[in-house]
Protein backbone atom coordinates (compact mmCIF):
# COMPACT_ATOMS: atom_id res chain seq x y z
CA UNK A 1 0.00 0.00 0.00
CA UNK A 2 2.78 2.46 0.87
CA UNK A 3 4.53 1.53 -2.36
CA UNK A 4 1.44 2.44 -4.39
CA UNK A 5 1.10 5.72 -2.51
CA UNK A 6 4.76 6.55 -3.12
CA UNK A 7 4.42 5.73 -6.82
CA UNK A 8 1.36 7.93 -7.14
CA UNK A 9 3.00 10.86 -5.33
CA UNK A 10 6.11 10.44 -7.49
CA UNK A 11 3.96 10.99 -10.57
CA UNK A 12 3.04 14.49 -9.36
CA UNK A 13 5.05 17.69 -9.67
CA UNK A 14 4.08 19.01 -6.27
CA UNK A 15 1.84 18.28 -3.31
CA UNK A 16 0.04 20.57 -0.87
CA UNK A 17 -0.93 18.70 2.26
CA UNK A 18 -3.70 20.02 4.48
CA UNK A 19 -1.93 18.89 7.61
CA UNK A 20 -3.66 18.33 10.93
CA UNK A 21 -0.91 16.51 12.79
CA UNK A 22 -3.12 13.41 12.86
CA UNK A 23 -2.12 9.95 11.70
CA UNK A 24 -3.26 10.22 8.07
CA UNK A 25 -1.78 13.61 7.24
CA UNK A 26 1.42 12.84 9.17
CA UNK A 27 1.92 9.65 7.18
CA UNK A 28 1.32 11.54 3.95
CA UNK A 29 3.80 14.21 5.04
CA UNK A 30 6.43 11.58 5.79
CA UNK A 31 5.93 9.72 2.50
CA UNK A 32 6.25 12.99 0.57
CA UNK A 33 9.43 13.85 2.45
CA UNK A 34 10.99 10.57 1.31
CA UNK A 35 10.52 11.37 -2.40
CA UNK A 36 13.31 13.80 -3.33
CA UNK A 37 11.88 14.79 -6.71
CA UNK A 38 8.55 15.96 -5.28
CA UNK A 39 7.92 19.50 -4.08
CA UNK A 40 5.84 19.10 -0.94
CA UNK A 41 4.44 21.73 1.36
CA UNK A 42 2.00 21.55 4.23
CA UNK A 43 -0.56 23.96 5.58
CA UNK A 44 -1.99 23.79 9.10
CA UNK A 45 -5.15 25.73 9.87
CA UNK A 46 -5.02 27.09 13.38
CA UNK A 47 -8.21 28.27 15.04
CA UNK A 48 -9.89 28.70 18.39
CA UNK A 49 -11.11 25.07 18.27
CA UNK A 50 -7.59 23.60 17.96
CA UNK A 51 -6.01 22.79 21.34
CA UNK A 52 -2.62 24.52 21.75
CA UNK A 53 -0.93 21.22 22.61
CA UNK A 54 -2.23 19.65 19.36
CA UNK A 55 -0.94 22.54 17.29
CA UNK A 56 2.45 22.50 19.01
CA UNK A 57 2.75 18.76 18.40
CA UNK A 58 1.79 19.12 14.72
CA UNK A 59 4.29 21.93 14.16
CA UNK A 60 7.07 20.00 15.88
CA UNK A 61 6.34 16.83 13.91
CA UNK A 62 6.36 18.73 10.61
CA UNK A 63 9.67 20.34 11.60
CA UNK A 64 11.10 16.90 12.41
CA UNK A 65 9.88 15.45 9.09
CA UNK A 66 11.37 18.54 7.36
CA UNK A 67 8.53 19.50 5.05
CA UNK A 68 7.85 23.25 4.82
CA UNK A 69 4.82 24.13 6.95
CA UNK A 70 2.68 27.25 6.85
CA UNK A 71 0.38 27.87 9.81
CA UNK A 72 -2.66 29.92 8.84
CA UNK A 73 -4.97 31.49 11.37
CA UNK A 74 -8.61 30.87 10.57
CA UNK A 75 -11.74 32.03 12.34
CA UNK A 76 -13.46 28.70 11.87
CA UNK A 77 -16.58 29.92 13.65
CA UNK A 78 -17.13 32.30 10.70
CA UNK A 79 -17.74 29.34 8.36
CA UNK A 80 -21.36 29.73 7.21
CA UNK A 81 -23.63 27.35 9.08
CA UNK A 82 -21.00 25.97 11.46
CA UNK A 83 -22.28 27.76 14.56
CA UNK A 84 -25.56 25.86 14.18
CA UNK A 85 -23.52 22.70 14.88
CA UNK A 86 -25.07 20.55 12.12
CA UNK A 87 -24.31 16.85 11.83
CA UNK A 88 -22.25 17.52 8.70
CA UNK A 89 -20.11 20.18 10.45
CA UNK A 90 -16.85 18.35 9.70
CA UNK A 91 -17.69 18.33 6.01
CA UNK A 92 -18.59 22.04 6.09
CA UNK A 93 -15.34 22.92 7.80
CA UNK A 94 -13.18 20.68 5.59
CA UNK A 95 -14.67 22.02 2.36
CA UNK A 96 -14.18 25.59 3.55
CA UNK A 97 -10.54 25.01 4.52
CA UNK A 98 -9.71 23.13 1.33
CA UNK A 99 -10.95 26.07 -0.72
CA UNK A 100 -8.66 28.36 1.30
CA UNK A 101 -5.62 26.08 0.95
CA UNK A 102 -5.38 26.33 -2.81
Amino acid sequence: MLQRLSEYISSLESVLICYSGGTDSSLLLKVCSMIPEIRAEAVFFDSIVVPRADMAHAVELARHIAVPLTVLQKNILAVPGLKMNPQHRCSLCTQHLLRRAI
